[in-house]
């Protein structure tokens, strides 16, 4: 479908070991939706296929350090200040980001790379991301030794490897079976000229009272926060669902009439559902109505009928129109 320069830029890696970074918050807690980890395991693959080792463990002797993919890399999420943090710790060794979206509204992105004495290769997935670096900050990246380039997502890259993690990945999936995926957090709504902080459920608690149950439930184990977070996120959930049947056109908002066969949730937020069930509830899928970038990819590779509705930053408008707008099954929906 596309044609992918991470095999090139794997090259220097061949036969080498890499250190994977582990993107987590002040609690070792991973910053990574279901989308993400889905990123992760598709690098894994490719990885492997071209000989190339990664590692979790900084223990382990390792040739270079990498950044995965991931859609944190803004200057209002706390994973810039972490990469910031980690990479004093490794100035001589090479340094890969692998591809991601990135905007630095306010905050030198070149300060992630301060005393570096090796090169860092920073790959971004879609066009927008990386004219907004080299316009804004591409001065300051050179004199850091930072050379901007650009593929696709990761999991477009290695689309091959993703029916392996979809079960049920034919096209049709369950006939009428009709996925709604409405996104919460920051990103929901159009961030892509204000400074914000980030979203997190601390902030939405609006309350002492509120913030003290929201942190003592989230010490709870993910398996029984979850219940607790679906009935909690419940109307925010469908207001959001209701949003997107809204942006849609009316022969897509038609194919929604029958609300038992919608999963009505964010499948991409690991507080809600397991990786299992993301991944189940898109391939039991023939139509895909969502905001979340890594639920319409791989519904979008697999052939099923998807509708993508743009929000956020640029990053859902930069790769589909990078690496999928040549699909016939697949429809951009531009804000208003």
């Amino acid at each position: 479908m596309v044609q992918t320069n991470l095999a090139h830029y794997l090259e220097p890696y061949v036969n080498k070991s890499g250190w994977l970074m582990p993107l987590s918050d002040e609690r070792g807690r991973p910053m990574a939706n279901n989308g993400d980890i889905l990123m992760r395991s598709v690098l894994h693959d490719i990885c492997r296929q071209q000989n190339v080792q990664l590692t979790g463990n900084p223990e382990h002797d390792f040739d270079f350090v990498a950044i995965p993919p991931n859609g944190a890399l803004l200057d209002r999420f706390k994973a810039p200040d972490l990469i910031t943090k980690e990479l004093k710790r490794y100035t001589r060794k090479p340094l890969l980001i692998f591809p991601s979206s990135a905007q630095f509204l306010k905050q030198n992105p070149a300060r992630m790379f301060d005393n570096r004495q090796a090169p860092t290769l920073w790959i971004l997935r879609e066009p927008y991301s990386m004219e907004h670096l080299e316009r804004d900050w591409g001065n300051a990246l050179r004199d850091v030794g930072v050379t901007l380039a650009l593929d696709h997502d990761v999991v477009i890259s290695g689309a091959e490897h993703v029916p392996r993690y979809i079960p049920n990945a034919q096209a049709g999936g369950i006939r009428g079976r009709s996925l709604l995926v409405g996104r919460l957090g920051v990103e929901a709504r159009d961030i892509r000229n204000e400074m914000t902080t980030v979203d997190s459920y601390e902030n939405r608690a609006g309350s002492n009272f509120k913030r003290m149950i929201v942190t003592g439930a989230r010490s709870l184990p993910p398996r029984a926060l979850r219940p607790l977070r679906r009935i909690s996120t419940f109307q925010r959930v469908n207001r959001a669902n209701r949003e997107l049947l809204d942006a849609a056109p009316s022969d897509i908002r038609s194919k929604f009439t029958h609300l038992d066969r919608i999963w009505g949730t964010d499948l991409s937020d690991t507080s809600l559902v397991n990786f299992e069930q993301f991944c189940r509830r898109i391939g039991d899928a023939n139509l895909v109505l969502t905001n979340r970038l890594h639920v319409a990819i791989p519904s979008a590779l697999l052939g099923k009928e998807t509708v993508l509705v743009d929000s956020g930053y640029h990053k859902l408008k930069g790769i589909f129109e990078h690496s999928l707008s040549d699909l016939d099954n697949v429809r951009f929906i531009a804000r208003s």
